[in-house]
């Protein structure tokens, strides 16, 4: 299918579709996932959101290492039934931690793509108005092998972005 879209695109460049150049344009999406002030809040949100947990999850495992620490050091002295009971409640402790941490990991996941995929519409919006305000007939955001600088317009969608950030964040300080 990206082939079909590069084709196309490169067909388009090829033939002219009237008497005026065609007008294109690109946005590195690299470049707006790592510096757009949106995806530092989404990282915060995340991090806020399952702090509490992450931090559960770590302690898990550290009485996990505590007590395979434990029956170690006292494997000799244990019976040998006590010493089965012990190894097997750890790894139960083990499986319920390592099921724990899965889950927690799907869900962090999940949420991130969900918030991603908000900010991915935000992108498309800004990109669509940049688009129709500066006449371009079409505009790439992923699978651009190479294309003259000067048809980069990420930096025009990452302003917009900053500012969209600044009123937003203007508006939450302004709620409290």
């Amino acid at each position: 299918m990206k082939k079909f879209f590069i084709t196309f695109a490169v067909f388009l460049l090829a033939v002219p579709l009237s008497a005026n150049a065609l007008k294109l344009g690109y946005v590195d999406m690299g470049i707006l996932l790592r510096d757009a002030p949106q995806v530092n809040s989404i990282n915060e949100r995340l991090r806020d959101k399952f702090e509490k947990r992450r931090e559960d999850v770590i302690n898990m495992g550290k009485e996990i290492q505590d007590k395979a620490g434990e029956i170690k050091r006292n494997e000799l002295l244990m019976t040998e039934s006590k010493l089965k009971e012990s190894k097997q409640a750890l790894e139960g402790k083990y499986k319920a931690y390592k099921e724990k941490e899965a889950a927690l990991a799907r869900e962090m996941q999940q949420v991130r793509n969900d918030e991603l995929g908000n900010f991915r519409d935000t992108i498309t919006a800004i990109i669509t108005k940049i688009a129709k305000k500066n006449n371009y007939d079409l505009v790439i955001k992923d699978g651009v092998m190479y294309a003259d600088p000067k048809l980069n317009i990420t930096k025009q969608v990452l302003a917009d972005l900053k500012k969209m950030h600044a009123s937003e964040q203007k508006k939450a300080s302004s709620k409290k």
